[in-house]
């Protein structure tokens, strides 16, 4: 496509389609996740870091004060040094110094945009939006698929399935909006239609956010679900079968009176494991399940001690 270059004042959102994937990748919930999502971060850091070095090197140019910038700069990239070491240790750490890092970048590009008008050419627009667009998509993509996954669970909540997919639909509707806008985008194309397109992909943004909250919601309900399945499948059989084996075994009365204490202070346990993960409270299931389990394994010891095994 040729064209003049068009003189334009170097917009923020340029810089916001740079975090637009973030939000959805936080939502992840397993260590696996956290430290993709670190490391999808990061990538977002660095093509921050990109572009307001190249804000910066105009301005430079141009002969306006850039020490601000320049000091944001280099603290953007201590933070996004640190973030590349921190990440296979501490991806949440890594994490918050990308975002960290980001802030610093817009927050350079920023603050030369009121002193200097950037020359951008409408390819250099086009080339940042079809960057956007196509990570948009891939987002957009995994959610979906995500989404997929979960309400495949027949413990799903049908109005949260609903809402998820709904919102699905509308982002990638907006985005084919984008993307079928900027196909039509020509050297004499107006500031107007550059901010038609950024508001469809904000507008895609903000459906991707909603969809990455039910998601969570989904995966703390399967969660959930799965501790009471563990409990119901694997430690109340296990109860039962010590049970069993109490009564087979050589003890005393005095042994099998303590031993059957530990084992009905393990059912209770159980029991409020059960009713913690019904309710949504997952970390305190967990501890009572666990509980449970250290109860039980506590009367297999006792009981190969007492009987001479």
């Amino acid at each position: 496509m040729q064209s003049k270059p068009k003189t334009i004042i170097a917009s923020a959102v340029v810089i916001s389609f740079l975090v637009l994937g973030m939000v959805p990748v936080l939502a992840q919930p397993n260590q696996q996740s956290q430290t993709n999502s670190a490391n999808t971060m990061i990538q977002l850091a660095q093509a921050a870091q990109g572009y307001a070095g190249q804000v910066l090197s105009i301005a430079q140019q141009q002969g306006v004060n850039v020490t601000k910038a320049q000091s944001l700069i280099k603290q953007g990239d201590q933070l996004l040094s640190q973030a590349q070491t921190e990440v296979s240790t501490n991806s949440t750490q890594a994490a918050r110094d990308a975002l960290g890092a980001m802030d610093a970048f817009r927050g350079a590009a920023q603050s030369l945009q009121s002193e200097v008008v950037v020359s951008v050419g409408i390819e250099n627009q086009v080339h940042y939006l079809q960057t956007a667009i196509q990570r948009l998509q891939n987002r957009t993509s995994q959610l979906q698929t995500t989404v997929k996954n979960l309400c495949s669970s027949k413990n799903a909540s049908a109005s949260t399935c609903s809402d998820a997919n709904t919102n699905v639909g509308k982002a990638s509707a907006d985005i084919a909006q984008a993307a079928s806008l900027l196909g039509s985008i020509t050297s004499s194309s107006t500031e107007a239609q550059i901010d038609t397109i950024s508001g469809l992909l904000n507008d895609a943004a903000s459906h991707m956010q909603q969809v990455a909250s039910d998601i969570n919601t989904l995966a703390d309900a399967m969660k959930d679900a799965k501790g009471v399945q563990y409990v119901q499948t694997v430690l109340t059989p296990w109860l039962t079968q010590l049970q069993q084996m109490v009564q087979k075994a050589n003890l005393t009365s005095s042994q099998a009176q303590q031993i059957q204490g530990q084992l009905s202070q393990a059912k209770g346990l159980l029991g409020t494991a059960i009713q913690s993960f019904q309710s949504g409270n997952f970390d305190t299931g967990l501890q009572q399940a666990t509980q449970a389990q250290q109860l039980m394994a506590l009367v297999v010891h006792e009981i190969a001690q007492d009987t001479g095994h």
